[in-house]
């Protein structure tokens, strides 16, 4: 912890313990009128040290107050100079963004099937095609009841959405597009 913040975090302690001393915990006004600081950096100092449990926050209707809670955990308390800055805790974020949509990339060209995607999937199709076993559903306490046979308009309704969505089926003329040439035409 830089020295100028460490004494001031001591000054902080030094000042709630003589105003404890007169009967009541401080507000960060009380700390930063005698200290001679702005409530501003009073109440960042405070909030820091409250935060660590060195203080702690007394919530009152119109200011908290503070009280002295371990004063041995001063010694350990985070100097914000050590912290990284919003900047670089941004570019941080952004560099971890994108390796990840690099990894992702990396997926999609090699053909990469996650298994639990894939086995979720044949589970679905087995369902919709009527192919699956019944599954009793456990909040009824029921045994299953037989399953009707399967209907073939599921099946194929199945087998159009799964060739549009993979691509193989061929594209429609979009409607709106041969109205725009008839009526630039």
């Amino acid at each position: 912890m830089g020295a100028e913040y460490r004494e001031r975090c001591r000054r902080v302690i030094e000042i709630a313990a003589e105003v404890e001393a007169e009967g009541r915990p401080p507000t960060a006004e009380d700390i930063a009128e005698r200290a001679g600081w702005s409530v501003e950096y009073t109440l960042f100092i405070v909030h820091r040290l409250a935060d660590h449990g060195v203080l702690s926050i007394i919530p009152s209707s119109f200011e908290d107050r503070f009280a002295i809670e371990d004063e041995d955990l001063l010694e350990t308390a985070p100097d914000p100079d050590d912290e990284p800055t919003i900047g670089d805790a941004h570019a941080e974020r952004k560099k971890k963004v994108e390796e990840h949509v690099g990894q992702i990339g990396q997926r999609f060209s090699s053909g990469y099937v996650d298994p639990e995607k894939s086995k979720l999937f044949d589970d679905v199709k087995a369902r919709l095609g009527g192919t699956a076993p019944a599954r009793a559903n456990p909040l009824d306490g029921a045994p299953p009841s037989p399953k009707p046979a399967a209907d073939p308009a599921k099946n194929d309704l199945f087998a159009q959405l799964s060739t549009q969505l993979s691509g193989k089926s061929e594209k429609k003329e979009n409607p709106l597009d041969a109205l725009l040439r008839k009526k630039d035409g």
